[in-house]
């Protein structure tokens, strides 16, 4: 069985379970979950799994402009 990357519609996930033995006895162990994949910048670009990945941001042009400013715009927060 081969893995699969995990990516934004493809979200394979796979269980993993780490144990620390002295000898034979367990001294402790923990179960979890983990997806593989690599996250880089290529040309510029934002990559998810080799492949660019254009995110879709929202924001209110609103609070850009204003940020820092009360509503007369004098920056005084008091």
């Amino acid at each position: 069985m081969g893995t699969a990357a995990y990516g934004v519609r493809s979200t394979n996930l796979y269980d993993i379970q780490f144990r620390l033995l002295q000898g034979e006895t367990v001294l402790d162990e923990v179960s979890s979950y983990f997806g593989m994949r690599k996250v880089s910048i290529e040309g510029g670009k934002f990559c998810l799994n080799n492949r660019p990945y254009y995110q879709r941001l929202e924001q209110d042009l609103l609070s850009i402009m204003t940020v820092g400013t009360d509503d007369h715009g004098s920056g005084d927060h008091s």
